[in-house]
């Protein structure tokens, strides 16, 4: 049995000063990078109940997912492999799982994988990565970006949150599992709704 709240306090100790999860922390500084790992911990729980998986290396390997950005961001699925694999194993945790946490973990960003090439615990897990942030919580973070500028207003916040769901609907992200995909295409609705009430109630 996995000590999940042992993995989440390790993550959290790594994570802990690095807390911008932003490729723009000068614009996003209340993004979290410990946080974001709550919520994909979250997003795999979800996931779990429709795609089936070890739930074990699954939560593993989401609670340990982005440890690797204490040492580079732009090599962290590797770098967080290696951690992984030596902080299980000084935990005791039997080589197979281990291992298989740890390739999970390195292979978490690469979107591009073929499906057919991916078991049901990688899908979960790239999943469950692209679910966070998209929907409510797009307007929550953008709202909280823009609010930090000298100047505001509605028609200014409402335009940023209509340029990220352009960039969100460009990427066109097909996520690997139905369930997934379904979840998606919801967050991304919610998003839409709201772009068209606000334009509503702002008579644009």
């Amino acid at each position: 049995m996995t000590d999940h709240p042992t993995l989440t306090a390790f993550a959290r100790e790594c994570l802990q000063h690095i807390p911008t999860a932003s490729k723009k922390p000068e614009k996003y500084r209340f993004r979290n990078r410990f946080t974001h790992t709550l919520r994909v911990m979250k997003w795999c729980e979800r996931l779990l109940e429709e795609v089936p998986a070890d739930s074990d290396v699954v939560m593993a390997s989401a609670a340990l997912h982005d440890i690797g950005y204490t040492v580079s961001a732009q090599d962290h699925a590797l770098h967080g492999a290696i951690m992984a694999e030596n902080f299980l194993r000084e935990k005791g945790y039997e080589e197979s799982f281990l291992l298989n946490v740890s390739d999970l973990i390195s292979r978490h960003s690469d979107k591009r994988l073929p499906t057919e090439k991916m078991s049901n615990e990688l899908i979960i897990l790239q999943d469950a990565d692209c679910l966070d942030e998209i929907g409510a919580l797009t307007v929550l973070w953008d709202a909280m970006a823009e609010g930090a500028r000298e100047e505001q207003s509605y028609e200014a916040t409402l335009q940023r949150i209509e340029d990220s769901y352009a960039s969100i609907t460009a990427r066109n992200r097909s996520l690997k599992s139905a369930y997934g995909q379904a979840l998606y295409l919801e967050r991304l609705d919610v998003l839409r709704r709201y772009i068209e009430d606000a334009r509503y109630e702002l008579f644009l």
